[in-house]
């Protein structure tokens, strides 16, 4: 699985400097707000978008799971989906 570029993406967040280029790479993102209830509250939110590799959809496919891991000590309100959601 690796993250690529897409047409709303409006940033590239780097490697940490710790890290080698096999560890991370640059991840093309788009940030924004986006609307959170029908008030029109917005947060802050930060969208890649990644493309599965045949291995990828076939591992899916067998068990029928994704997992998420987040380098660091906190952990921010995430989500992941399939549905393009700058094109619903």
């Amino acid at each position: 699985m690796l993250p690529i570029t897409f047409p709303e993406h409006n940033t590239v967040y780097g490697k940490p400097e710790e890290m080698t280029d096999d560890q991370c790479m640059a991840l093309p993102a788009w940030k924004g707000e986006a609307p959170i209830d029908e008030e029109g509250s917005r947060v802050p939110v930060i969208i890649s978008c990644w493309q599965l590799s045949k291995e990828d959809l076939d591992e899916i496919n067998k068990n029928g799971c994704i997992w998420l891991s987040v380098s660091g000590t906190q952990l921010p309100p995430v989500s992941v989906f399939t549905e393009n959601p700058f094109h619903p």
